[in-house]
């Protein structure tokens, strides 16, 4: 909704006013999907660039209060030499006391890197991003995007749509976050209205509880 769209942005906004005051902070950045203008997102991804990982518990403590608004978030870390470092850590306790997907836990305070993700520059970069602060009047991010010459490319974005019910008849609502869930997963535009894919549902319910 586009309602989110303005609370993702005003808790990034809010979050990049509280870290520029950690004098370690040399920039943040909103990248992803609503750095090119995804007005239905269904999270919220920032960078940060560090000259500096002393002040990293408190960035990391910055970052935990965004899930007041959205658990879905991520903040990637740099260092001034566009070294990627990891991204900070949903956990308060930095080693965890339960499982972590991060196969680095503790290493490196509130950081972590997870099972099976390779960061790629060229991946990374290349979706818009939009510089929400910066200490310096040039971007560290917006120039390494640069120098490597790397293409932008449009995001696939998602606007609501109306389907006709092929069972009843009725128009119902396919809203771009449930377009995302279905397009992630190679799915179909559902044929069915909500009430009956529930019906639907049911039947195959009573159908196993006679068999």
């Amino acid at each position: 909704m586009i309602r989110d769209f303005a609370r993702f942005m005003k808790a990034a906004q809010d979050l990049a006013n509280k870290v520029k005051g950690l004098h370690s902070v040399q920039e943040i950045v909103l990248c992803g999907s609503m750095a090119a203008g995804d007005l239905y997102p269904s999270d919220l991804d920032m960078a940060v660039v560090l000259s500096a990982e002393d002040e990293l518990p408190h960035l990391a403590k910055y970052c935990r209060q965004v899930s007041s608004t959205t658990h879905a978030w991520e903040v990637f870390v740099f260092n001034t030499e566009r070294k990627y470092l990891g991204r900070i850590c949903h956990k308060r306790e930095c080693p965890a006391r339960y499982p972590c997907d991060a196969k680095d836990c503790g290493k490196k305070q509130h950081l972590r890197n997870i099972w099976g993700f390779h960061f790629d520059p060229l991946l990374f970069l290349a979706p818009d991003l939009k510089v929400l602060w910066s200490r310096n009047e040039d971007s560290v991010l917006l120039n390494w995007g640069k120098e490597l010459n790397v293409k932008s490319f449009e995001v696939q974005t998602y606007e609501p749509k109306r389907l006709k019910c092929w069972e009843c008849g009725a128009r119902f609502l396919f809203d771009a976050q449930d377009q995302k869930y279905y397009a992630k997963r190679g799915w179909d535009d559902p044929k069915r209205c909500p009430n009956c894919q529930k019906k639907k549902w049911f039947r195959i319910e009573e159908d196993d509880e006679w068999e």
